[in-house]
């Protein structure tokens, strides 16, 4: 079976803490062209461990040194019984302001999401064109983009991690937008 790595980046200097997800550029080769994902990829013979792929991937993609930040964990493998694959997600705060300088072959653009907006986002079922036709599949919409799949499966493990720990504010108005609390309680993740 094949391994990859991804990394949930957290960013909790921008005004509300945001999550990085990319769009995967269009590529033939690619079976993810075009979707919304987690920086990351396969683990190829040059890395010692799929946290070196982790490191790696995420430097060649959008130009962060996780070296320089905080890895915080991982939370659980998701497994696709289609691409014989296993993908190791680790999750990461940054420590400082990073610019995103994105390898364009590989990444087509890249988006900061705040965590309550994933939060507050319902599952839903979506129709979603892929190289084999219309597939009907959950999926999570934010503004334009549709997050759906494998990257969405981690989402949510990581969103169902903070549920106990996070205070989701009951209105909709601009500085509660901004909250995002959590207890000193354990985050869940495993490391």
């Amino acid at each position: 079976m094949r391994r990859a790595a991804v990394v949930l980046i957290l960013d909790p200097l921008r005004k509300e803490v945001s999550l990085l997800l990319v769009r995967r550029a269009v590529r033939e080769s690619d079976p993810w062209s075009g979707q919304m994902a987690l920086p990351g990829g396969y683990m190829t013979g040059h890395d010692s461990s799929v946290l070196d792929t982790a490191i790696r991937e995420t430097q060649e993609e959008v130009g962060i040194n996780l070296i320089d930040h905080e890895l915080l964990g991982r939370i659980n493998d998701v497994r696709s019984a289609k691409r014989d694959l296993v993908i190791i997600p680790f999750v990461a705060l940054l420590k400082t302001k990073v610019v995103l300088v994105l390898r364009k072959d590989e990444v087509a653009e890249a988006d900061w999401i705040p965590i309550n907006d994933l939060v507050r986002s319902s599952v839903i079922k979506r129709c979603i064109k892929t190289s084999k036709g219309e597939l009907e599949v959950d999926a999570m919409q934010y503004r334009d983009e549709i997050i759906w799949g494998l990257t969405l499966r981690m989402i949510n493990d990581f969103l169902t991690r903070l549920n106990d720990r996070i205070e989701i504010p009951p209105q909709e108005s601009e500085s509660s937008k901004d909250n995002l609390m959590m207890n000193s309680s354990s985050s869940g993740l495993s490391t």
